[in-house]
């Protein structure tokens, strides 16, 4: 049996599209928010400094980074400012000296203390933010805003 150029192709394209499998449809995993604040968002290090998992909660009049910060150095280093949007963002509870081999957690779980809050966002956008340490530097990640809810709920109230 011979066979055309054109039933070749047509063969070639379903058969790619049956073994590329990579639409799941809206319920797939990837478009959905993950039920532990592991693997969300941005990663990012300057000196001694590490950022995990860096999410900017957003609602209609106010922000909160959710982020984990580590101080994988020898030294001390001090948590001296954090801009979002370009906009200085006010940092609870003020400046945060991390020791060598410490962490701190911003945001998350709702109601913790240690909290870095901005203005008001849109949702499903990338929002620059800036982290400045007193020795290690700055550095500028772009963050992913999401609304408050799911993991993230009640903490904006």
């Amino acid at each position: 049996m011979k066979r055309t150029p054109t039933a070749l192709a047509a063969s070639f394209l379903i058969t790619a599209g049956l073994l590329a499998g990579c639409y799941n449809g809206p319920g797939a995993t990837t478009t959905t928010q993950a039920l532990q604040p592991t693997g969300n968002g941005v990663q990012a290090a300057v000196g001694g400094m590490r950022i995990e998992n860096a999410t900017l909660v957003v609602s209609d009049t106010a922000s909160s980074l959710v982020t984990r910060i580590y101080n994988d150095g020898q030294t001390p280093d001090v948590l001296t400012a954090v801009t979002i949007g370009g906009q200085p963002a006010t940092v609870q509870p003020g400046q945060v000296q991390l020791d060598p081999r410490a962490d701190i957690s911003f945001g998350f779980p709702a109601g913790t203390t240690d909290v870095i809050s901005g203005s008001a966002f849109p949702v499903s956008e990338y929002v620059p933010v800036t982290i400045t340490f007193q020795s290690a530097g700055s550095v500028e990640i772009s963050v992913l805003t999401v609304p408050p809810t799911g993991i993230y709920s009640g903490l904006l109230d």
